[in-house]
């Protein structure tokens, strides 16, 4: 219910304060509120748009209503702080920090998004990183057991289960065994379970698997989609959502295990 408040009466209640400070001509207390709900929204959008997240800009809807009690709060300041009574003065300065607590808070939710992004750009900075020193590291290996590089990379996959820079890099190649790939089809990395999607030797029921029962099915649409051991119920399933991603109908198109029917659904779609 509150948020209805915000989005609906902030904006009304702070617009009539105004009309009824210009209407007193209490200018200085009208420019305090205008200041402050303008730099709450300002703010606001500001905080926003550090934002990657693709729901972010749903909260530019409520910045009208947050402005509007920033503003209110700021015109009360503005009409009770020359008040010789001590009630009303202590209720100005009560919402005046209102006020100011709330554009500090815009101001806050922006330069803690930066920090978080900053963060996260490291981390996955580092997380490229060890990808390609781990690409490296397994080369060698297959150079080093090659005729043998099934079980040499097995070993290595045990000892590092724990580590998705390695495990990624590994199923991107083609010496891994079967079994192995339904193990880890099954564990939590998406990274990993992304590689085991692509892997031409994943087995088709493992493949399913990840369609049907992963924790975010939609992520491996594009994979499933162009791995020719895909079972074709599953293809079928992905030509009727085709909607849902831009890349499946083409995926689709060079999968040569896809059927002719599914085809069709496409381009009826």
């Amino acid at each position: 219910m509150w948020p209805l408040t915000v989005l609906f009466g902030g904006p009304l209640l702070c617009l009539g304060a105004w009309i009824w400070l210009a209407s007193e001509r209490r200018w200085s207390a009208l420019g305090i509120s205008v200041a402050a709900a303008v730099a709450t929204i300002a703010l606001g959008w500001w905080a926003i748009m550090q934002s990657r997240a693709s729901t972010a800009g749903i909260g530019i809807v409520f910045l009208p209503g947050i402005g509007g009690v920033s503003g209110l709060c700021a015109a009360a300041f503005g009409r009770w702080v020359a008040d010789r009574r001590t009630g009303p003065r202590i209720a100005a300065w009560i919402a005046l920090a209102a006020s100011l607590g709330i554009v500090t808070l815009m101001w806050k939710g922006g330069v803690d998004t930066i920090a978080k992004n900053n963060t996260r750009d490291a981390q996955q900075q580092a997380y490229a990183r060890a990808l390609d020193a781990n690409r490296l590291t397994i080369a060698e290996l297959l150079r080093a057991h090659a005729g043998d590089e099934d079980a040499a990379l097995a070993s290595e996959i045990e000892a590092h289960r724990a580590d998705p820079t390695f495990l990624v890099p590994a199923v991107e190649t083609p010496y891994v065994r079967e079994e192995l790939l339904d193990a880890l089809a099954k564990g939590g990395d998406l990274g990993v379970i992304q590689a085991v999607a692509r892997n031409r030797r994943t087995r088709p029921d493992t493949l399913e698997w990840i369609y049907r029962h992963s924790s975010y099915p939609p992520l491996f649409f594009l994979s499933l989609a162009s791995n020719p051991r895909t079972p074709v119920t599953v293809l079928r399933e992905l030509a009727a959502r085709s909607h849902e991603n831009v890349g499946l109908p083409s995926a689709l198109a060079r999968n040569p295990a896809t059927p002719p029917d599914a085809l069709d659904a496409i381009r009826r779609d």
